[in-house]
């Protein structure tokens, strides 16, 4: 799982929510999350869930954890439900990826 982003932030990511506007269907961006690059690896993770439409109907789910040091994609799930099995799952693969013990 050694994906890495390229265009890494400067000082802010291109990680923004999507809220569904209710009067007229339209996604709208809301706002942009400064986030700052750590100085160690597993420092800080970043997670988010995507929704995915294919097909007539279907939809898919990609759960991310990114490493805030270099970029890097840590562990991702795909899915077809948004539930708290595919982020723990996401997580689970993470921590054996990195060997980690003790999560604070």
């Amino acid at each position: 799982m050694g994906l890495s982003i390229s265009n890494v932030w400067n000082g802010w990511t291109s990680w923004f929510q999507c809220l569904k506007d209710k009067r007229d269907h339209r996604k709208v961006e809301t706002e942009l999350i400064p986030v700052e690059k750590t100085q160690r690896e597993n420092e800080k993770w970043l997670t988010d869930v995507t929704k995915m439409k294919y097909g007539a109907s279907q939809k898919a789910y990609l759960s991310a954890i990114l490493d805030l040091h270099d970029g890097s994609i840590v562990s991702y799930v795909l899915g077809t439900s948004n539930n708290n099995a595919l982020v723990f799952k996401t997580l689970d693969l993470a921590v054996e990826a990195k060997g980690i013990h003790t999560i604070l």
